[in-house]
């Protein structure tokens, strides 16, 4: 019976640290999957939460605008629904989920498109702590075909790997409280 409890519990912890070691490109198959979902709670969730309590604070002063430009703001950029109290309300990751959604229906009303193929072609390891995930991306509409390289990078956090904000979406708070003079 012991023997059958230890095997058991060994096969638990098996299964249990296999869920913990997700590889970075695995993280990575996982966004693109998540962007083309449109499953934009499942792709913040991919995210370090330090990244996204960074990219939140930086970005709460749209909250404390005021009420004649306030409402229009909170609406581009967190929907139709929201509302300054609302936005309030959000956790970091529904913060940035929220943002994200607000952002890729913007993107597509102004003709953009996820990436119709993705392959992830290697790694780029950085110390024991840091992978950047080197993907080939094809995007096209109509007869217009672009293939690009991109760059995820991941941070090892406890046993988990967590993605980073790329340099542009890490850099976008500072845009958008320059161009209210903040």
């Amino acid at each position: 019976m012991k023997l059958l409890l230890f095997a058991f519990s060994s096969l638990l912890l098996t299964l249990a640290s296999g869920f913990a070691q997700t590889t970075p490109q695995e993280m990575t198959k996982a966004y693109y999957d998540a962007q083309k979902a449109k499953d934009f709670d499942a792709l913040a969730k991919l995210f370090d939460p330090a990244e996204l309590k960074a990219f939140r604070t930086k970005l709460d002063f749209l909250t404390d605008l005021p009420d004649e430009d306030g409402a229009a703001v909170i609406t581009a950029f967190f929907g139709e629904e929201a509302t300054k109290e609302s936005v309030k309300k959000l956790d970091d990751l529904g913060f940035f989920a929220t943002f994200l959604k607000s952002a890729a229906g913007a993107g597509e009303d102004a003709g953009g498109t996820m990436p119709d193929d993705v392959k992830v072609v290697g790694e780029v390891k950085e110390g024991e702590d840091r992978i950047h995930v080197v993907t080939r991306c094809k995007t096209g509409a109509g007869e217009l075909q672009v293939e690009s390289m991109e760059v995820m990078s991941f941070k090892k956090i406890g046993d988990a790997w967590k993605a980073q904000l790329s340099g542009a979406m890490a850099a976008l708070p500072a845009q958008v409280r320059q161009s209210f003079g903040k």
